[in-house]
């Protein structure tokens, strides 16, 4: 069975982010991993993110806001195309 990477750049998303990842967790489907891209965020979206204990959540942040094409071309994420 392949692993699924989920890609989910952030940006104060304080109000979704539990309940996205929740989502993204409660799925049937078990063999995923989740890239979180933090856009800079300056509310609550990382301390949210970071109270998920789950190994196949990978945190990633960038140091201030750059939007999301920045965002997702920054990162090389490990066996993705």
């Amino acid at each position: 069975m392949a692993i699924v990477s989920i890609l989910l750049p952030v940006y104060n998303a304080e109000s979704t982010i539990s309940e996205t990842i929740q989502s993204i967790i409660n799925q049937t489907y078990k063999d995923w991993e989740l890239y979180i891209i933090n856009d800079g965020s300056v509310d609550k979206t990382e301390e949210i993110i970071l109270s998920f204990k789950d190994d196949r959540i990978k945190y990633l942040k960038n140091n201030k806001n750059r939007g999301l094409i920045y965002t997702l071309n920054s990162y090389q994420f490990d066996g993705l195309i």
